[in-house]
């Protein structure tokens, strides 16, 4: 529930009209203590720019 909470939150913030998977996906990157978070950071991804990443790409597709 909290997840789908942050990624809801993360879907307003972008002015989108449903949480996309891409907004699951930085929820769950957001959450430190999180599988997500830690896989991702186990094979020495850079989180940060992951979130980033998603973040542009997805404020870039809602502006067309």
């Amino acid at each position: 529930r909290r997840l789908l909470n942050i990624a809801l939150k993360e879907a307003r913030a972008m002015l989108a009209c449903e949480i996309e998977p891409e907004h699951i996906l930085i929820a769950m990157l957001r959450e430190r203590d999180g599988l997500a978070y830690n896989c991702f950071a186990g094979l020495d991804l850079d989180t940060e720019f992951i979130e980033k990443e998603l973040d542009e790409r997805m404020r870039a597709r809602s502006a067309t």
